[in-house]
């Protein structure tokens, strides 16, 4: 099934400079509703591939996290990651 995945922006942890502009946490509950409201829009509720959209649009700072866990052997389900991105270790 091809689909054309929409623009969304990726998540920033840091911004330039290295000073986070806000609270990562809040900023990351917040691209978290916005990313939701996408998945509904396009019907998405499969936890398998919920969890792929995630990785795919979270970002590379994002994305490292879940490579360094698959390294150490840790698994998170998508409602793990939904809750605390990459601060949940």
């Amino acid at each position: 099934m091809a689909t054309n995945l929409p623009n969304f922006p990726t998540f920033v942890i840091q911004s330039y400079g290295g000073q986070t502009k806000n609270n990562a946490g809040v900023r990351w509950k917040k691209w978290m509703d916005k990313f939701d409201n996408m998945l509904s829009a396009l019907d998405i509720k499969d936890d398998k591939c919920n969890k792929a959209m995630l990785l795919y649009y979270c970002g590379e700072e994002v994305y490292d996290f879940s490579d360094n866990d698959k390294a150490i052997g840790a698994t998170r389900n998508v409602d793990e990651w939904k809750t605390n991105g990459a601060s949940s270790r």
